[in-house]
């Protein structure tokens, strides 16, 4: 609902621009004159939905600025997520230990050109970050290839994202 300034001011103008167009000389001048006067008539009139279209633009710029910061984090967490560690050596207890928490399912040991999964069947044991090799047959396959021939890949446990 407009103001009665607002109001007032529109209706002056609207009477200015029907004034010109019935009574004016110039036929170029009149048509311009009362089709400004007109305009400003409208946007006198309309000041409230136009303030309130401003706002809500500006409203939408913040958000969708926040909305593409939040996409860049998450595009560069995205970008750590799958880890390729490079086993130089095991550790005193037959452990290797990885850099991140890894998510279970994902582990995947390359020995050279076989790949092995960190579970009982295999002669490997999980426990967080730390795989110990449990039988005595793959810890003899795992220590001629070090340094550099053992590859653990992983996706890695990433904290959730807080939306604000």
């Amino acid at each position: 609902m407009s103001d009665p300034v607002g109001t007032f001011f529109g209706i002056i103008f609207i009477l200015v621009a029907l004034f010109v167009i019935f009574f004016g000389r110039d036929l170029k001048l009149r048509s311009f004159v009362g089709v400004s006067f007109g305009i400003l008539a409208m946007i006198v009139l309309m000041r409230d939905r136009i303030t309130e279209l401003v706002v809500s633009y500006n409203e939408f710029k913040v958000t969708l600025a926040h909305v593409e910061s939040r996409l860049d984090e998450i595009a560069s967490a995205i970008e750590t997520l799958m880890i390729a560690q490079q086993i130089n050596k095991l550790d005193l207890d037959d452990s290797i230990l990885l850099d991140y928490e890894p998510v279970p399912q994902s582990v995947r040991i390359i020995v050279g050109p076989f790949t092995h999964f960190p579970r009982e069947g295999y002669g490997y044991r999980m426990e967080g970050r730390r795989i110990f090799v449990t039988d005595p047959k793959t810890l003899g396959m795992l220590k001629p290839r070090l340094p550099g021939g053992v590859t653990v890949e992983y996706l890695r446990k990433v904290k959730p994202l807080i939306v604000k």
